[in-house]
């Protein structure tokens, strides 16, 4: 899913999900109210939710859904259960680390 980190900060609505049109280039409006969610706007019309984090040192950028076969309600609540799971796992490694 080539991703810059580009685009656009806003509040993702069902609203400007369903009204943001293609353009010549992908376009890409990052969400305010979950960190790393993002809406992707194909030339050819394709609108994707993916999620942007890094993991060990690396970047990942799941795609999460179509719209259309996932609401943007949908595609906050994984995102939201992806974040605490990194979170409980960077727990448990740093207890690990500490011999806990």
């Amino acid at each position: 899913m080539g991703l810059d980190k580009g685009g656009m900060k806003t509040e993702l609505t069902p609203e400007l999900v369903e009204e943001t049109k293609p353009q010549e280039v992908p376009v890409i409006l990052w969400d305010t109210q979950v960190k790393g969610l993002f809406l992707k706007v194909m030339p050819g019309g394709l609108k994707t939710f993916g999620m942007y984090y890094r993991e060990d040192g690396r970047e990942k950028r799941p795609k999460i859904g179509d719209v259309g076969q996932i609401s943007l309600d949908e595609a906050r609540q994984w995102s939201r259960n992806l974040l605490k799971d990194l979170e409980e796992k960077k727990r448990r490694q740093a207890r690990k680390k500490l011999g806990l």
